[in-house]
């Protein structure tokens, strides 16, 4: 039992790290596309390196799934991989990676308060401190944005909508963890993403450059297929209260790297906030 936590948290910190290179991959990709059609193109390499490692695991085993199972992965990846995804390149397109990015990740406080109501996980007495340290961390993050007062607030509002929709997708996958194994899910998720996205992939195709697709897809290699593995053992190992209390490092990640690589510049107030908002989500989720 404790191998297996110690495993679920190493999981879930290898997501959170996962999910910080993805973002930075984005953030090199996306030009002068949409964010629906950046989401589209940065699935071409996940799906075919899951499809891969399905066949030479499972074989076709993993075709077998049944009707309700699919339904509910349909729900969970359009809160999660097409509204909230798209949401959150857009706000990174708005905000720069490490204000995205520590914006968004408020999702622990939301997913701690649904894995409460709807699987029954224990909500620790600190969640309201916690709550409490997040709101401030988000406000100091947003004070005086750089990109202009209109422009912020778009991506404000973008990257706290992305952290509802994870919320609610995150729930229920682990709901859906009941029924399967976690490569299969991550499996079935990339399958349904880009079969709601293939109207748009084409577009994709012919407007991005052979640069922009690369730098794409390498970040859904890190955050759809590696950050979606790492998060699905972590969901069916310790819990979604849990995992998420632990993925809530990525801010930290996520600017360091935006700093050494992007040279983005991050004023002191908003230090503060990155600060706040990670030790809001850790009180949040506590143990």
């Amino acid at each position: 039992m404790l191998a297996l936590e110690t495993a679920g948290i190493l999981v879930s910190i290898a997501a959170a790290l996962s999910w910080s290179v993805a973002a930075l991959f984005y953030k090199k990709g996306e030009l002068g596309l949409s964010s629906f059609e950046s989401n589209a193109l940065r699935c071409i390499l996940p799906l075919f390196s899951l499809t891969l490692m399905e066949v030479y695991f499972h074989g076709l085993s993993f075709l077998n799934i049944n009707l309700a199972n699919v339904l509910s992965i349909l729900f969970a990846t359009l809160l999660t991989l097409v509204i909230g995804d798209s949401l959150y390149l857009l706000s990174i397109r708005y905000l720069g990676v490490s204000l995205a990015v520590s914006t968004s990740y408020t999702f622990p406080v939301f997913t701690s308060i649904l894995a409460f109501l709807f699987l029954g996980e224990f909500l620790p007495q600190t969640a309201y401190i916690g709550v409490l340290l997040t709101v401030c961390g988000i406000w100091l993050l947003n004070y005086k944005g750089e990109k202009g007062v209109r422009k912020s607030k778009i991506g404000f509002l973008t990257a706290l909508l992305t952290s509802l929709c994870w919320a609610a997708g995150i729930t229920a996958f682990r709901h859906i963890l009941f029924d399967m194994n976690p490569l299969d899910l991550t499996t079935w998720r990339m399958i349904i993403l880009t079969l709601i996205l293939s109207p748009f992939l084409v577009k994709a195709i012919r407007k991005a450059s052979f640069k922009n697709a690369i730098y794409l897809n390498l970040g859904g290699f890190f955050g759809l297929m590696l950050g979606g593995i790492f998060l699905h053992y972590g969901l069916d190992w310790i819990g979604a209260a849990r995992t998420s209390t632990i993925s809530s490092i990525t801010p930290l990640f996520s600017t360091i790297l935006a700093v050494v690589i992007l040279k983005e510049k991050i004023r002191l107030w908003q230090w503060l906030g990155i600060a706040s908002i990670t030790l809001g989500l850790m009180l949040v989720t506590a143990f």
